[in-house]
């Protein structure tokens, strides 16, 4: 089995590179679609879209309807049917057992009220040996069919909306109640024994409740619930967040585990097809327990897939970085908005290649709302007359060319990442959302700047395995509540020659959400050089700053959660936000607390007595000499460059603008000694063109994409030490057009003319 693999981060199909390019629901279609109309263009709409590729959500309770029934016909009708048309199919497993099953082995969940409900419930999954044997058969038998198939079938997916137990989202509810599960005997069982594993029970009676008598054998320990600071059985816990966090931490064991045993077992079967996993309902704030990118790291074979449901850059940037940060490609791109318009979906498929991603997957084939077709279901229906959206057009023009060029698109990698954003699970978990407002203010400048292709979102599991060592400059917008082994990880990074951007309040407290002596903790304070304060008055200052500034974007029409939105709806949402919150007082609150910076000394970017607008948010005090203040506000310090060990740290005490930040960046960048590899001119195009490069087997591939509705004129000015340039001729062609230039390594500069829409593919 060995027609589909993954070569130097690429997919290849029957020793080609491949592109792809699929709709969800399209194999639903194709199965249901009368043969006659199979190899017609006319008649069958997926085949004329131009599709490398078709999905098969093999859904157990379908397949797997009885106790000992198995329908499979329907895969290998669409199987045949795609073998005739020339594509392939991906199998979309979802792990969810149907209700035979739970109902044989009494897989039921029970909430913190009291309720037992049968699985599926929620999303949730057992996490038994029953599952696990119920669950090797089920993927068997669907790879039992794929081995007759091996020149059709591409890969595997692995559903992300599913959840081992209780995730702690805001947007899931128990059948209509926000309550936490799961309570019963068996997961009590569990929790006991992995927490027997980490702490005697005097330990965890001082742990959870600061009397080392609080328990008297462990059968009375039971899991904390969300609705009171008790435990399971009303025991008040005088601690009971670390208690949380605690059940929090086992709920993320027994997930990561239960996912990984799968995809395991997928590799068991089919060692060689690669497993992309769908990095949904984990991102938007990183809330929620169940951390793909800990499956990622384990699981074998498997691949980290870019959620694409925003019609932001930024915001779809800050899926790509997850996606790069999670796993080695390829990352294919999932659940693109079938609504899209024209100009979003060119352009939004174009900013994937370029930034690391791959292909097209769209959320959905045929829907009335979200397909790139009309119509009331998946399936064909000859009584409708499906209308085509933009987006499909859109797809019928992406599709050729990716066919055209998928022997050098398809087998060119993403630039390895040297930028790291910090977030982590412990921070993400006691604030979350809270890093996400400055995380996406970094993501848009460094996207502006020309470095958005080589830059990932990473975790705590970095600092733990050394891999923070493979980047050059790493940014921590948020890392109030970190562990100490994770902050020596830090400092250990820097020290060895690594550069370090922190924002304010970091260190505070540690991963179960209690403080620190010292301000930062010992490591940190090491690197950075200062001693700060706590004040959560300012603290909630710089949240609410934050907030104001990211909420523009993060209402747009056509983003998460506001996918059905129109810009009229999206603006009225703004609207009522405004009046609700009173975002003018936020704003005057905001500016009567905030002060104008100077810079006090020449430094890489910083230039001597330039005054910038800022928001001090914590009072620093530099503790050591090898930390040297560079702005000040009112007399004290906001910005600090601390030189430790081999490397930099860069500590802010305040919030900036964009011009700031910007100067603050390219200073880090600076000491990184990073450039962009593309840089365009004249000043000020950067809002209206986005850059973005790959490897190529013998260069590299660099986009340029119009976003502003304008036509330019520019020069492209490629880095030629970053690039390996010599002093010789070099032969660039561009790809879509098929036009050829010519430039010198000692002047690597092109002139070019770019549309309204217009992309540029350039072969160095």
């Amino acid at each position: 089995m060995t027609s589909f693999k993954v070569e130097r981060g690429c997919f290849y199909r029957h020793g080609r590179p491949f592109i792809k390019t699929t709709a969800y629901g399209g194999g639903d279609y194709l199965i249901t679609l009368p043969e006659e109309y199979v190899l017609d263009p006319n008649k069958n709409l997926y085949l004329r879209a131009g599709f490398t590729c078709a999905e098969y959500w093999p859904r157990w309770r379908e397949v797997n309807p009885a106790d000992g029934v198995w329908n499979l016909q329907p895969f290998r009708t669409l199987l045949e049917r795609a073998r005739r048309m020339g594509i392939a199919v991906f199998v979309h497993f979802d792990p969810s057992p149907p209700k035979w099953m739970s109902k044989k082995y009494g897989w039921y969940v029970l909430t913190e009220t009291g309720r037992r409900l049968l699985i599926p419930v929620g999303g949730m999954v057992p996490h038994d040996e029953n599952y696990i044997r119920e669950m090797d058969n089920y993927v068997r038998r669907i790879i039992d069919v794929v081995k007759e198939y091996d020149d059709v079938v591409a890969d595997y997916w692995l559903c992300g909306e599913k959840w081992v137990l209780m995730p702690e989202f805001k947007e899931v509810t128990i059948e209509g109640i926000r309550e936490d599960a799961s309570y019963d005997d068996y997961t009590v069982s569990r929790f006991r024994d992995w927490l027997r594993r980490q702490f005697s029970l005097e330990e965890l009676g001082i742990r959870w409740n600061m009397d080392k008598n609080t328990y008297s054998s462990w059968s009375e320990v039971y899991p904390p619930i969300s609705l009171k600071k008790t435990d399971f059985k009303g025991r008040i816990l005088k601690k009971w967040r670390v208690a949380r966090w605690d059940w929090y931490r086992f709920k993320q064991y027994i997930s990561v585990d239960t996912l990984v045993k799968f995809c395991d077992t997928v590799y068991k079967y089919d060692p060689h097809r690669p497993i992309s996993l769908e990095m949904n309902m984990d991102l938007p704030g990183w809330s929620g327990y169940q951390r793909w990118y800990k499956v990622c790291s384990r699981a074998k074979n498997a691949h980290a897939g870019v959620q694409d449901f925003e019609a932001s850059f930024v915001r779809a940037f800050y899926y790509l970085a997850i996606a790069r940060g999670s796993s080695n490609p390829p990352h294919q791109v999932n659940e693109m908005s079938g609504f899209q318009d024209y100009r979003w979906c060119i352009r939004n498929v174009w900013f994937i290649q370029a930034l690391g991603g791959t292909g097209m997957t769209f959320w959905d084939f045929k829907s009335e709302y979200w397909g790139l077709v009309t119509g009331k279901s998946f399936e064909y229906n000859p009584k409708e007359r499906p209308q085509f959206k933009e987006s499909y057009i859109a797809v019928m023009e992406l599709n050729k060319i990716f066919r055209r060029l998928s022997y050098i698109l398809g087998s060119s990698p993403p630039l390895e990442p040297s930028i790291g954003i910090l977030i982590l699970d412990e921070d993400s978990y006691h604030e979350s959302g809270v890093s996400i407002p400055l995380t996406m203010k970094f993501l848009s400048l460094l996207l502006r700047l020309g470095f958005g292709a080589e830059t990932a979102i990473i975790n705590e599991e970095y600092l733990l395995n050394g891999r923070i060592n493979r980047y050059r400059l790493v940014i921590a917008p948020h890392i109030k509540y970190i562990s100490h082994r994770e902050a020596e990880g830090l400092r250990k990074y820097v020290e060895r020659g690594g550069v370090l951007l922190v924002c304010p309040f970091c260190g505070e407290c540690d991963e179960k959400g209690e403080p620190y002596q010292e301000v930062p903790c010992r490591p940190l304070m090491e690197v950075t050089g200062i001693k700060g304060s706590v004040n959560t008055d300012r603290e909630l200052l710089a949240h609410l700053h934050r907030v104001y500034e990211y909420l523009p974007e993060r209402v747009k029409a056509g983003n998460w959660l506001l996918e059905t939105f129109t810009p009229f709806q999206s603006n009225k949402m703004l609207l009522t936000i405004d009046r609700t919150f009173a975002l003018d007082y936020i704003h005057n609150l905001i500016k009567q607390n905030s002060g104008i910076s100077r810079v006090t000394r020449n430094l890489y970017h910083f230039v001597k007595d330039t005054t910038s607008w800022c928001l001090p948010v914590q009072d620093i005090t530099i503790v050591t000499e090898t930390a040297t203040g560079i702005a000040e506000c009112n007399g004290k310090p906001v910005i600090v460059i601390n030189r430790y060990g081999n490397g930099y740290c860069i500590y802010l005490a305040a919030d900036f603008k964009d011009t700031m930040l910007e100067n603050i960046l390219r200073s880090a960048l600076y000491l990184a000694g990073l450039a962009p590899y593309t840089q365009i001119s004249p000043n000020g195009l950067e809002k209206d063109i986005l850059l973005g490069a790959r490897r190529a087997k013998d260069g590299y591939l660099f986009f340029l994409i119009e976003i502003g509705d304008r036509d330019h004129t520019l020069t492209l000015e490629f880095n030629k030490n970053r690039i390996g340039l010599e002093d010789r001729e070099y032969k660039i062609r561009e790809l879509l057009e098929g036009r050829t230039f010519r430039i010198h390594g000692r002047q690597p500069k092109l002139e070019l003319e770019i549309g309204v829409c217009d992309v540029k593919v350039l072969h160095i």
